[in-house]
């Protein structure tokens, strides 16, 4: 009857067998050190020791030979973090008329707010859009709305309404 079900009334569930994390050996790199009482001493400099003691006068320094600390030159490094620019709010008046001007060109806010390193804010609160280039914006989003289907129509109706409470 049960001749090719191996299983029988019981059940072999599969799982997943959970090894234990294999890390690799902190000490293969590291420098060993026989000091005087028998002891073995392993040192592993950091990349930055450099830093910490740019003098070498460390505990460490003390017992091991000096051309057995490695330093890395930190000095050639690139910089950890990109330094955030900042922008500028402080306009002429000259800066001032030119940013008129090239709104009234037809230039977006985000070029020019490029050019002179400030905020689009700024810019819409300086020289805001013309009515004629509003209108084109809103007739654009109106056709770019045409196509959306129910669900995107539904999920932005919603949004609208949340924003209402605010």
């Amino acid at each position: 009857m049960f001749k090719h079900n191996t299983r029988l009334f019981t059940t072999s569930i599969r799982h997943n067998v959970t090894r234990p994390i294999t890390r690799p050996n902190r000490l293969s790199n590291a420098t060993k050190v026989d000091l005087d009482d028998g002891a073995e001493f392993f040192f592993n400099p950091p990349p930055s020791s450099a830093e910490a003691y740019p003098d070498g006068n460390s505990v460490v320094s003390g017992l091991l030979d000096s051309n057995m600390a490695t330093r890395v030159d930190t000095l050639n490094a690139p910089t950890l973090h990109s330094r955030k620019k900042s922008l500028n709010f402080n306009l002429s008046s000259d800066q001032i008329g030119e940013i008129k001007e090239m709104r009234r060109a037809g230039h977006s806010a985000n070029a020019i707010s490029r050019k002179f390193n400030c905020s689009k804010g700024l810019i819409a609160v300086v020289a805001p859009a013309s009515k004629q280039n509003r209108i084109e914006h809103v007739i654009n989003q109106q056709q770019q709305q045409s196509t959306w289907g129910f669900n995107k129509h539904l999920s932005r109706h919603q949004r609208l309404k949340r924003k209402e409470y605010w």
